[in-house]
């Protein structure tokens, strides 16, 4: 149990606050004027609110989660270049429609700009695919990459510790792709990720959906707000998710973005170029 009252050296150096609360919230009123924007009424699904769960372990004085480590509500990943690297069964079954359907193969650079941006944009930029044509595409692309070319693809190293101290530190955690729902969960049932998220918002089948709107459903779900939310993605296309939604953004520099690229969309955001860079810069260790 935690002491209701902080030590003198400690109040100093903490903003002030009647009590530390440590049990299920169901009590606004015991949290008034301390961050109330961050509360949410989750104590009947079984979770503590936004900030308290967090809150138990930020508080601590002796174990290990540092107590100044970043106050988020809910921190989105980004699957594929973020969580797992995808490449090879992506790009081999992009390949494989384009012949299939007797369209020019382009360069392999060409091939992994693919990777991370919904499948019909990347159809019209570089490929000239649009309308039907592309419908068409996606069809026949699903149809093969969830035979087979879902699995041709790993987990990046560090992302399962990475995963187990940010859940151990009190964080909720959500996956937010442009992958079709479907699709994400299988991978993401497949490499054993599945029990280190809270949820997975992928887009729609046909894959029209932006990022904004997977970000949207997952803070939407989860009762987050924009403010308390952390976007941790690797393309343009994350970094642009997160301006346009509000949320603070971490760019994973292992992946198939761009520093330039992911800056032009927010400028000074943090980056990190390891999945123990992120828990680093999140539990400021």
């Amino acid at each position: 149990m935690f002491s209701k009252k902080a030590p003198a050296f400690l109040s100093a150096l903490l903003p002030a606050r009647k009590m530390w609360y440590t049990g299920q919230c169901g009590n606004r009123r015991a949290h008034a004027g301390f961050r109330p924007e961050s509360h949410y009424n989750t104590a009947q699904d079984g979770f503590q609110c936004g900030f308290c769960r967090p809150a138990r372990n930020r508080y601590k004085i002796f174990g290990s989660v540092n107590p100044f480590m970043k106050s988020y509500d809910l921190i989105l990943f980004d699957l594929d270049g973020t969580l797992t690297q995808s490449d090879p069964g992506i790009i081999r079954c992009v390949r494989d429609t384009l012949v299939k359907l007797g369209y020019p193969v382009p360069e392999q650079p060409v091939l992994r700009k693919f990777i991370g941006p919904p499948l019909t944009l990347s159809l019209e930029e570089y490929c000239g695919i649009t309308g039907e044509d592309a419908n068409r595409f996606v069809d026949e692309y699903r149809i093969i990459y969830n035979k087979d070319g879902v699995y041709e693809a790993n987990v990046f190293d560090g992302i399962f510790p990475l995963l187990k101290k940010l859940r151990e530190a009190g964080y909720r955690l959500a996956v937010a792709t442009s992958k079709p729902q479907n699709a994400a969960e299988l991978v993401i049932g497949h490499f054993g990720l599945l029990p280190c998220f809270d949820m997975v918002s992928g887009s729609s089948e046909d894959e029209k959906g932006s990022k904004l709107l997977v970000m949207q459903h997952a803070m939407e779900k989860m009762g987050a707000a924009p403010s308390r939310t952390l976007m941790i993605g690797d393309t343009r296309f994350d970094a642009e998710g997160a301006q346009q939604a509000g949320t603070d953004f971490l760019g994973a520099l292992y992946g198939y973005g761009t520093r330039e690229e992911m800056e032009a969309f927010v400028p000074g955001c943090a980056f990190a170029s390891s999945p123990e860079e992120m828990g680093k810069w999140i539990l400021e260790e």
